[in-house]
């Protein structure tokens, strides 16, 4: 169960890989927050409560508390630790139902490999990470309960390598260093939306399809409003802040020896940046949880402290059509526009596929087309005139030398019709060396995902679902 994946660029795909799988996993707040023993979940129509689903969270911190690169180093949110605390209830659930054990001399064998200094278990070590290291993530537990949990593990690990199997192979070796390693330019003609966007009509049979099918895309979100006032983490205001209960924000201020600024915000929802602060979810959403004309603080930021004074708020609303009109005709005109540009390139390869099949440049000419070359970039890489597409990239680092894309790429501008104008070699010698690397590496990520699978296959078998706070 201990596995270590710590590759950097592994760890983003995999997190990507299980938020698209796991999505019903998602974060549902810390048990702490529970009161009495509330169910947390239901599991074949069996409800699971809070004081059974607590085991589950303590073997979730155990598992990252081992898996720390070191004792300083245990970043994980509560949102992991119930991530994993649902992968382990679900697995141990399913092992349970097909006899999975773990004997007592597998679980002495573990803990002994991994408390021991020069060969040797050491009673200090192992007693010590019970004492000293748990504790600090507020798990106080026998010798007994922790060698349980490790039998679990255990279990947890032999089931999953039961039936999680993976194959590699050597191009998927190679395509991984490619990543890294290879660079590649391309050529490129663009045909973009805009120019299609003056001649494009709009009925209001369309409008009114628009509006009635896509409602919930023109609900506008609910807003706050509130003043606030910043003071540096230095400031001697602080000490008297606390023993001082505010009724309002310039109270704040008259107390000030200096100058404080009391700012106030226009209407925002939780996406929006607060001016002079930037981007602050977290306090936007505690403001509307205030009530008018209440003050709260201190909000401790990166470089300061804030206090803020609700002002008021407004509710999510549906707009009328009349309000969201001009957004629905552009929106259409946007749409139609993108599938006229996507017609006129598909012509285009169309008819550059009928002829040899590589001289862009030359049908690009005679139809009055621009080609441009990008500088060579990796596939992590910006790509000029493109940006920033992962979905992108890899299509284009599996072409050949003068090979062009069969499809027009639809992106921000219009419809991109791509070639592959060169590709670097691949340095046989080092690959060769760092060959063992990237094996381990896509057989890592193989692995992970097929694991993912598993647990969601259990997820839907078993049709599991995840309370919210507020659930009944």
């Amino acid at each position: 169960m201990l596995e270590k994946i710590r590759n950097t660029h592994l760890k983003k795909i995999l997190w990507a890989i299980t938020i698209f799988i796991i999505i019903t996993f998602a974060f549902f707040g810390a048990p702490s927050l529970f009161v009495s023993d509330s169910p947390v979940g239901k599991i074949q129509n069996k409800k699971i409560k809070l004081s059974e689903f607590r085991h589950y969270t303590d073997l979730a911190q155990i598992h990252y508390v081992l898996n720390a690169p070191s004792d300083d180093e245990l970043k994980v949110s509560a949102q992991d630790i119930t991530s994993k605390a649902w992968e382990l209830y679900l697995i141990l659930f399913q092992a349970d139902k097909e006899k999975y054990t773990a004997f007592d001399e597998e679980v002495v064998g573990y803990v002994r490999q991994m408390f021991s200094r020069n060969g040797k278990f050491s009673e200090q070590l192992y007693h010590g990470f019970l004492q000293r290291v748990l504790p600090r993530y507020g798990l106080n537990i026998s010798p007994r309960d922790f060698e349980e949990a490790i039998r679990k593990f255990i279990i947890v690990q032999r089931y999953i390598d039961n039936n999680v199997k993976t194959t590699i192979t050597d191009d998927e070796i190679m395509a991984e260093y490619k990543k890294d390693n290879s660079k590649i330019k391309i050529n490129y003609s663009i045909i973009p939306y805009d120019k299609f966007l003056t001649d494009i009509n709009v009925t209001d049979d369309e409008i009114n399809n628009i509006y009635e099918t896509e409602k919930n895309t023109f609900i506008k979100a609910p807003t706050v409003k509130f003043k606030y006032i910043a003071i540096e983490k230095d400031s001697p205001l602080l000490d008297k802040l606390k023993t001082f209960s505010p009724k309002d924000i310039k109270e704040i201020s008259g107390i000030s020896e200096d100058f404080l600024e009391i700012k106030e915000t226009d209407f925002l929802t939780d996406h929006d940046p607060i001016i002079g602060i930037g981007w602050q979810p977290e306090v936007i959403k505690k403001v509307f949880t205030l009530k008018n004309g209440e003050v709260f603080g201190p909000i401790n930021l990166d470089k300061q402290v804030i206090y803020v004074e609700k002002v008021t708020d407004k509710a999510s609303y549906m707009p009328q059509k009349k309000d969201v009109t001009d957004e629905i005709i552009a929106r259409i005109k946007i749409r139609k526009a993108l599938a006229m540009a996507k017609k006129e390139a598909e012509d285009f390869l169309k008819e550059l596929n009928e002829q040899d099949g590589q001289d862009l440049y030359k049908l690009a000419k005679d139809k009055g087309i621009e080609v441009k070359q990008t500088d060579y970039f990796k596939y992590f890489d910006y790509i000029e005139g493109i940006g920033l597409d992962a979905a992108v990239s890899d299509k284009l680092f599996k072409l050949q030398k003068g090979q062009i894309y069969k499809e027009p790429f639809m992106l921000r501008d219009g419809a991109y019709m791509i070639q592959l104008a060169d590709m670097t070699e691949v340095d046989t010698k080092e690959y060769n060396e760092v060959k063992e690397n990237y094996s381990s590496f896509v057989a890592n990520k193989k692995f992970f995902l097929e694991k993912l699978k598993l647990i969601y296959r259990l997820e839907q078998k078993y049709k599991l679902e995840i309370y919210a706070l507020d659930d009944k």
